[in-house]
């Protein structure tokens, strides 16, 4: 699917590379953004099972088609979950591999079965220009147990410049976060009619993760534009989120454990906890008292030419 490349990819070009498929270019409207890009690609495929890539990233090798053929035909799960590799260049150590395990987050090395997702409506949203894919990609699991996950890796996603994500002096790292925490509003109203224990541990995570920014952003300097949306919008998502979560937590002991274990797993991942605490961050955000949808403005992705 092209709605912002070259103009002169041919049909030819892209047998040369998927010859093992019946393959065609679909053009669509310009700039549309990376979800609806995907989600038209996704309505107009005939196949069983479908798949999303960058333009800019590559599959391991050859032996992931082999892997359809032989594995995921067989098996038929609803979500294929496979191993995949993130490639970085650090110019004081050149270029960096780094194997990925399991997660649900983002789509590389993840196989759906189309029936699955049409019957279940599982669809990017068509209003969100980034963190679309989690309406896919972290919803799917509350939909089914039929997921399997292949121990080897896929998929191998590649840093490049010219990607949506560094455009700007990568001001995507801190203009997203309004919309991330915004997307995952949206994905847990659904969640929680399938799995309200698993869907408020989701909610209390995207609030230990936005406490985390105080110190991944440098809201001081670039970001120093983008602080009060992404307060703004932290704060209507814990004035509605966390009022659900205390009222579980009073009824259920084991819940009360495992935001504990999420707590220590935050604390584990970082070199170092912000300035501010918790509990005083948390309290400065719910006294913003933003109970309804605020505004907010999300990353450029209308004249990027490749890359994610």
């Amino acid at each position: 699917v092209n709605d912002c490349g070259p103009s002169t990819i041919t049909e030819e070009d892209v047998k040369k590379y998927l010859w093992k498929f019946d393959s065609k270019i679909i053009k669509m409207k310009e700039n549309g953004g990376p979800g609806n890009a995907r989600q038209f690609g996704i309505d107009a495929s005939k196949a069983e099972y479908v798949m999303m890539g960058d333009c800019d990233d590559v599959l391991q090798n050859n032996m992931v088609f082999y892997f359809f053929e032989t594995q995921l035909y067989k098996d038929q799960p609803d979500v294929a979950h496979t191993n995949w590799m993130s490639h970085h260049y650090i110019p004081t150590i050149g270029n960096v591999i780094q194997p990925m395990g399991i997660e649900f987050t983002w789509f590389f090395g993840k196989f759906y079965k189309r029936s699955f997702l049409e019957q279940n409506n599982l669809r990017m949203h068509p209003n969100l220009r980034v963190h679309e894919e989690l309406q896919i990609v972290r919803l799917a699991p509350y939909y089914t147990d039929n997921i399997k996950h292949y121990d080897f890796p896929t998929y191998i996603w590649s840093t490049s410049e010219g990607s949506i994500t560094r455009k700007n002096n990568g001001e995507y790292a801190y203009v997203g976060n309004a919309t991330y925490i915004y997307s995952n509003d949206l994905l847990l109203e659904r969640a929680i009619t399938k799995n309200e224990a698993n869907a408020l541990q989701s909610a209390y995570a995207v609030i230990l993760l936005a406490y985390t920014s105080a110190i991944n952003v440098d809201w001081d300097g670039p970001a120093k534009d983008y602080k009060q949306q992404t307060d703004n919008m932290t704060s209507y998502f814990v004035n509605k989120w966390l009022p659900r979560i205390d009222k579980f937590k009073e009824k259920h002991a084991d819940f009360s454990r495992n935001l504990l274990q999420e707590y220590k797993n935050m604390q584990g991942q970082l070199e170092k906890l912000p300035d501010i605490t918790f509990d005083a961050w948390l309290e400065s955000i719910k006294a913003l008292n933003i109970t309804e949808l605020p505004e907010f403005k999300q990353p450029d992705t209308t004249t990027a030419k490749k890359g994610k």
